[in-house]
């Protein structure tokens, strides 16, 4: 990408780059079952996850890597598991999981942590754990278009994981200025 690309013309990358991949991203429901295993594997064995006691983690939507598995083996292994929940249209917060059955449809219809009682104390994340539409294998992140963990990540020096199927790997992700790069990027 030119150095000198604006920021309209940057989204209109992003954009066009998201309609391409969710064009030709149709993965065989076997081939995501299979590679969101590996990947789970993958991120149970990271000595930053075993070593962190407040993970922060995301209920995968369909065409992400499932992230059930991760959560199940943190909560099982006495971790304080954290799950975004977008407040506003500007604004995310991680917020306690306790439970599925505890879940609600936010605003954007993904699956977030009920809020919790005022006055709870919420733990910084040792590790986060983030989503992606498409990454590079050097830690560039398309995300889904809202900015909300770009905004999150502003100023976080916690290590962040994306998990990205490798089918999704691309190395012509563009990146502003605001974009956060990730410090690994997990694929099968």
């Amino acid at each position: 990408m030119p150095e000198n690309t604006n920021p309209e013309e940057l989204q209109q990358l992003k954009q066009q780059l998201r309609r391409e991949i969710r064009t030709e991203a149709a993965l065989p429901e076997d081939y995501r079952l299979w590679a969101s295993r590996r990947i789970a594997e993958k991120v149970l064995l990271l000595e930053a996850y075993q070593n962190a006691g407040t993970v922060m983690v995301y209920a995968s939507l369909p065409e992400e890597p499932d992230t059930r598995e991760i959560i199940r083996d943190a909560v099982e292994n006495g971790k304080i598991v954290l799950l975004p929940r977008c407040i506003s249209p500007e604004k995310m917060v991680a917020l306690p999981f306790s439970g599925w059955e505890e879940m609600e449809n936010g605003w954007l219809g993904i699956q977030e942590p009920r809020q919790p009682d005022e006055g709870m104390e919420i733990p910084e994340p040792d590790l986060i754990i983030v989503p992606c539409v498409a990454a590079s294998s050097d830690g560039k992140r398309l995300g889904h278009g809202a900015g909300y963990y770009d905004r999150f990540l502003a100023g976080r020096e916690t290590e962040t994981v994306c998990l990205c199927f490798r089918r999704m790997i691309r190395a012509d992700i563009p990146m502003g200025p605001m974009d956060r790069w990730m410090d690994r990027v997990i694929s099968e």
